[in-house]
């Protein structure tokens, strides 16, 4: 299994972003080949302190090929396109990862 995580930082336009991000980028990124997805709104730390990150894609994969597919996809690229451009409208940063499960 691979997987592409992306962490967002909170927005600065909160409102903006959450229906963008509901609207616009969720249908995009349904659409990329082999990907399985799951989402995490972080609330808090366990010490009650704000967590440096609001959000949290998670993309799962099969394999390694699969993911390198996607990665490849016009999907991916139209998705990534978006979040570009979604992080620079509404005020905040994305940070990406890409992995394999540890084993």
């Amino acid at each position: 299994m691979a997987k592409i995580v992306t962490l967002y930082t909170k927005p600065d336009d909160l409102e903006g972003f959450e229906e963008h991000y509901r609207s616009t980028h969720i249908p995009l990124a349904m659409k990329v080949p082999g990907a399985e997805w799951s989402l995490t709104r972080w609330t808090t730390t366990p010490r009650g302190g704000e967590p440096d990150f609001f959000l949290m894609a998670e993309a799962t994969f099969a394999s390694e090929e699969d993911l390198q597919a996607g990665l490849a996809s016009p999907e991916m690229r139209e998705t990534g396109k978006d979040a570009a451009q979604m992080t620079r409208q509404f005020g905040s940063r994305a940070t990406m990862l890409i992995g394999s499960d540890y084993s």
